[in-house]
């Protein structure tokens, strides 16, 4: 009888997790764990550093996960490193306790971060324009970049000043994924002004080149208008809010959302509520919120308005909400209902709750910021990632 115990427990201490738990069940436990984590667990068994070192698994995560990890990233102006934060965890444990400082890709003209532009996201890759002509696509988790010029979109501008300028001034930019290709692109939309023509090049990852050509761009958006560069990626398409300039003759009522659909490659516009165009000035922001797309303004009553759409595409689901914040830059939509965002007078982060109309301000103060943009960290690697970036 004795024997038997000893025997048993011999037995069972030479039992692996591996055959307590079959690898469907392990595979959908990892998809409840924050992407962050993963890597660390693969020291678990062979099992789970298999099923983690699986290359469709971190595809599958940012797909399915039922914990997506949503961080801030923010590039002061002063001598301060890039930092990103844990927005779901920064009001509890406050911005020291949630933020990790980091570096962007190598410079192709110093070893420093000066020079970058951060323009927006696109499942965990965060594109930056780097001067005097780059564009970078960095994954800030895995550190794995691409690097590319975009020097011929310089042309009639040589004389204006930096890239930087022609992109806030007089272009349009966008980074998004087709899924149809499994593919990410970026778009630049420029005037050439010698020529006087519209010009829309498109990068693609894939196959690591620039197409270009001559467009009709609708509305003419590259002339007398406010662009809201760069553009929102949503739904498989990416948004720009055009807005005329002040001065320029233009009717407010010409305010329209141009969409570029990733998949058909071609512009269509999307109207805005009537009440934005008889009640605000341009220009507005355009934000996602909980997977909508949302404008946000600055009111004459000292506020933010803040219009979402529930439905995509669909004009009768445009919702309001007044955010008793002047300058309130809206940034991600909690499971809680909180609207967190930026307090741009106050220079902190605050969050309105759309359910309880309550106002809350962080600790912390964010003096000086230069850019930022919201991403959902991934694993997910470029195509035909040759991880040349990779730290």
């Amino acid at each position: 009888m004795d024997m038997d115990v000893h025997s048993n427990k011999k037995n069972n201490i030479n039992i692996s997790i591996d055959d307590i738990l079959p690898a469907e069940l392990v595979r959908g436990i990892l998809m409840r764990i924050p992407i962050k984590n993963l890597v660390r667990l693969r020291c678990v068994s062979k099992l789970w550093n298999t099923l983690i070192s699986d290359p469709n698994l971190p595809k599958s995560h940012f797909d399915l996960s039922l914990a997506p990890s949503h961080r801030l990233l923010l590039y002061p102006n002063d001598s301060t490193k890039p930092t990103t934060f844990d927005l779901d965890a920064l009001f509890l444990d406050g911005p020291s306790k949630t933020s990790t400082n980091v570096s962007f890709p190598p410079n192709k003209e110093n070893q420093s971060d000066d020079g970058f532009y951060v323009f927006n996201s696109c499942r965990g890759f965060v594109a930056l324009f780097e001067e005097p002509h780059y564009i970078v696509i960095w994954n800030p988790l895995t550190r794995s970049h691409r690097v590319f010029s975009c020097e011929h979109a310089v042309i009639g501008y040589k004389n204006y000043g930096p890239m930087r300028k022609l992109l806030e001034r007089s272009a349009m930019f966008g980074f998004g994924y087709d899924a149809s290709e499994d593919d990410y692109l970026v778009l630049l939309a420029w005037k050439n002004t010698r020529e006087m023509e519209d010009y829309l090049g498109l990068f693609s990852l894939r196959t690591n080149s620039w197409t270009n050509s001559k467009v009709t761009l609708p509305n003419d958006p590259l002339k007398k208008r406010i662009i809201s560069l760069p553009g929102l990626f949503l739904n498989g398409t990416i948004h720009w809010w055009i807005a005329p300039c002040f001065g320029t003759g233009m009717d407010v009522g010409g305010s329209i959302i141009l969409v570029f659909d990733m998949i058909e490659r071609h512009f269509w516009e999307m109207p805005v509520p009537k009440e934005i165009m008889t009640n605000y000035h341009p220009p507005g922001a355009l934000v996602e919120l909980g997977g909508c797309l949302a404008i946000c303004f600055s009111n004459f009553d000292k506020k933010t308005d803040i219009w979402i759409m529930k439905e995509y595409r669909v004009q009768s689901s445009w919702t309001a909400y007044k955010i008793p914040c002047f300058l309130f830059r809206p940034l991600y939509l909690s499971n809680d209902g909180d609207i967190i965002g930026f307090d741009m007078l106050k220079s902190c982060l605050a969050k309105y709750n759309v359910n309880n109309g309550e106002m809350l301000q962080s600790s912390g103060k964010f003096c000086g910021l230069n850019d930022f943009c919201m991403y959902t960290e991934s694993l997910l690697a470029l195509p035909d990632d040759f991880m040349e970036g990779k730290e």
